[in-house]
């Protein structure tokens, strides 16, 4: 789903992608891991499992209304006058807006099976609404970064200017990963691949 292939071939890092030559998760470093999930607007590392964390504390004494009320009220007052926590999901925040599941979709659809990234995709979609219903549950806001209407406006400006090149990467990566890519098209290909990196993080202010 990420263009980690490409980001681990950018001379832009002291040490290599992974610790050994392997594509396995646990060899992977955690810096091209979560850049890559930052190129794929699914930016998951920022934001995954929070909505899950919120609703268990939510949940922790069953489902007696009274109890779920006082750890909700709870929440609220960490959010309020607690500023780590405050910063905390101010930074979920950011970062949730940041996504765009629309175009994280389309990333989905470079996994094989097809299958497959459908069914993980759908999994992240779900956990993605459940954190955004959590965080306005607790902060009291309307909508994601209501709490700094500046920022809110700054990213809705930008996102714009940022998805056409989300496009490009896509198709680019889908050329890459076809079979029978000539070396001399492979190269052409990788240059546009490494700009359209280059531009990604540039407009979203953010590597991951």
């Amino acid at each position: 789903m990420t263009p980690l292939t490409e980001i681990a071939k950018l001379k832009i890092g002291s040490r290599p992608a992974s610790r050994t030559k392997s594509d396995k998760i646990e060899d992977l470093r955690a810096i091209p891991w979560v850049f890559g999930w930052m190129q794929s607007r699914h930016v998951i590392p920022g934001w995954l499992g929070a909505g899950t964390g919120i609703r268990v504390f939510l949940d922790a004494e069953g489902n007696a209304r009274k109890k779920k009320k006082q750890r909700l009220a709870l929440l609220k007052t960490m959010y309020n006058q607690w500023p780590p926590f405050r910063a905390l999901l101010d930074n979920i925040q950011m970062i949730m807006a940041k996504a765009d599941l629309g175009i994280a979709r389309h990333y989905a659809g470079l996994v094989k099976p097809v299958e497959l990234g459908e069914t993980v995709f759908h999994e992240l979609k779900l956990e993605f609404e459940l954190t955004q219903e959590m965080i306005l549950l607790v902060t009291g806001q309307k909508a994601i970064l209501d709490q700094n209407p500046t920022l809110q406006r700054s990213i809705q400006l930008r996102n714009p200017y940022v998805d056409p090149m989300s496009y490009i990467q896509i198709e680019i990566l889908h050329r890459l990963r076809a079979a029978g890519v000539d070396e001399g098209d492979r190269k052409a290909l990788e240059e546009v691949a490494f700009l359209s990196i280059n531009g990604i993080a540039a407009g979203l202010r953010n590597t991951g």
